[in-house]
């Protein structure tokens, strides 16, 4: 019997990619009319590849399970190496997301524009 809830994360989990990737190339791509020299651009970028490639580790592994409760409690990795726990990876995931997005939003709210200028 198929659980539900591993068809769900998978939704919740491409659902985060999807933001990753847009953010990511959106980011890129100014980088490309302006410059990613300053530091909290080159944090932002850092940040959401890495919470794509946790994210991809999540949603690369759920079809290998049938219950959610596998899932888990199983050890998972990229390339099938058994690291960390789904909790781990979506702590990764969801922490260094939130690091990238304030390494943008409390500058831009706090000074505008101008918070990214050398």
């Amino acid at each position: 019997m198929d659980d539900s809830r591993l068809a769900n994360l998978m939704t919740y989990t491409v659902f985060h990619l999807g933001v990753y990737l847009s953010l990511f190339t959106a980011l890129i791509g100014a980088g490309i009319l302006a410059s990613l020299d300053h530091w909290l651009l080159r944090l932002a970028v850092a940040c959401f590849a890495g919470a794509g490639v946790a994210g991809a580790v999540i949603g690369s592994n759920i079809p290998k399970f049938v219950t959610a409760e596998n899932f888990f409690k199983a050890k998972i990795g990229p390339w099938g190496l058994r690291m960390m726990t789904y909790d781990a990876w979506a702590t990764i995931e969801h922490g260094i997301f939130w690091i990238g997005f304030a390494s943008l939003a409390v500058p831009f709210l706090l000074c505008g524009p101008s918070a990214f200028r050398l």
